[in-house]
């Protein structure tokens, strides 16, 4: 239960996919709406099934609502949406934020099913701009637009109190979503959790996803004031700066989420699997060469710096166990005699399957034109993914990246 008068907020949390869904409620006119439904789908068997969207629907009419509304936050990449198959089965409009045709145009394009998902957006009742109103019974929405995680990322402001936001922000142990996507900012993810902490401390803040350990309970909801005390990327007093930094260093090297590619395609159709073949099949596509490496749209997460005292066997082997098949050692000209010889780690890097090289440098402040060739010449034949290792701090950060950034 929300503390607002007249309002109810039931989660509904998938562990497959560690999300929430919500059905808010005008206890007034017993009215409802539906926020960032799941579709249960197996990726290996290419299964899908409806046990977690029934289980909203047996809520809705078990409790004998009328539901208003099927609205989503953003085209999410981790899970597929029951959106269609929720408006057939209880009705209500759909909406999503009206950046979805910047997101339509990049995806098409990639997965050319322009003939079963038009660019314009019509397949969604409603296209969101930020600051517009709509209602479910009596209880007032107001629509924010809060970009970062994707360009077309929104929060939907309940009852002025309640906030529904996403993938903008995480529970505080969490932090916040990762900004590497096709049109993703983390400055702009900055600036839009900024304008959630103008809300009063005391707003409610609901979650799309929480990962807790075994045994824990999953976290949904939290507060603006716990936010900006305990946000452990963003709390009150970061700088833009500083977590702009953090948050592009730690998106280096991610994986592409494991649903990315039945999601985006499904959750662009309102969550519709597409136009079924000659034979009655419907189909997901897999873009080959599209999403890896440097040739295909997720050029930032192929690589990841490390900031670190000195490389060490022991983060050799945390390389290779966080799945990393290549290092790059920048290193300075004058070892000091207590750190391990660059052959002694070499050899070990090849003796645990991975890839390395040595680029060393006199100043990590003046790298010279000679280094940023030699990178850009191995990187370009590096397995991927690749982790760099330094021994200096935030200079060598910017180096690294000026470094990609020449390829």
């Amino acid at each position: 239960m929300t503390p607002d008068t007249g309002m109810q907020v039931v989660p509904f949390f998938d562990t497959a996919t560690s999300t929430f869904s919500y059905v808010v409620v005008d206890t007034a006119t017993q009215h409802c709406a539906v926020i960032d439904s799941v579709m249960d789908y197996d990726p290996y068997s290419g299964t899908a099934r409806t046990h977690s969207a029934d289980q909203i629907i047996d809520y809705i009419q078990t409790h004998n609502l009328v539901n208003d509304w099927i609205i989503e936050t953003h085209i999410h990449a981790d899970h597929v949406s029951a959106a269609y198959y929720l408006k057939e089965k209880i009705g209500g409009k759909t909406g999503i934020g009206a950046h979805i045709v910047d997101v339509l145009k990049f995806w098409v394009g990639i997965f050319e099913n322009q003939s079963d998902t038009p660019l314009t957006g019509e397949q969604f009742d409603c296209l969101f701009a930020d600051g517009d109103t709509f209602a479910i019974g009596t209880v007032g929405v107001r629509v924010l637009h809060t970009p970062g995680h994707t360009p077309a990322c929104l929060t939907y402001v309940v009852n002025d109190t309640n906030l529904f936001v996403g993938d903008t922000i995480f529970a505080p142990y969490a932090g916040t979503a990762r900004c590497d996507f096709p049109g993703g900012s983390a400055a702009q993810l900055y600036a839009s959790i900024q304008r959630l902490y103008t809300f009063p401390d005391a707003t409610q803040i609901y979650l799309c996803h929480d990962y807790p350990e075994a045994g824990v309970d999953p976290m949904y909801r939290t507060t603006v004031g716990e936010q900006k005390k305990s946000n452990r990327m963003i709390h009150a007093g970061v700088s833009e700066a500083a977590f702009v930094e953090f948050r592009e260093t730690r998106d280096y090297g991610k994986a592409v989420p494991k649903l990315i590619i039945p999601a985006i395609q499904t959750n662009a159709r309102l969550g519709s699997f597409g136009d079924p073949s000659p034979g009655g099949i419907q189909f997901i596509k897999v873009p080959i060469n599209q999403l890896n490496r440097d040739q295909g749209v997720f050029r930032k997460v192929t690589s990841k710096y490390c900031v670190t005292g000195q490389l060490t066997p022991d983060l050799i082997d945390d390389a290779c166990a966080r799945g990393f098949r290549s290092i790059v050692c920048f290193r300075p000209d004058h070892e000091s005699p207590d750190q391990p010889l660059a052959e002694d780690l070499a050899a070990y890097a090849t003796q645990k399957g991975l890839t390395f090289i040595q680029l060393p440098v006199a100043s990590m402040a003046a790298i010279s034109d000679a280094t940023v060739a030699d990178f850009a010449k191995n990187y370009a034949e590096l397995p991927t993914p690749i982790v760099g290792f330094c021994k200096s701090g935030g200079r060598a950060l910017k180096v690294w990246k000026q470094m990609k950034e020449t390829l």
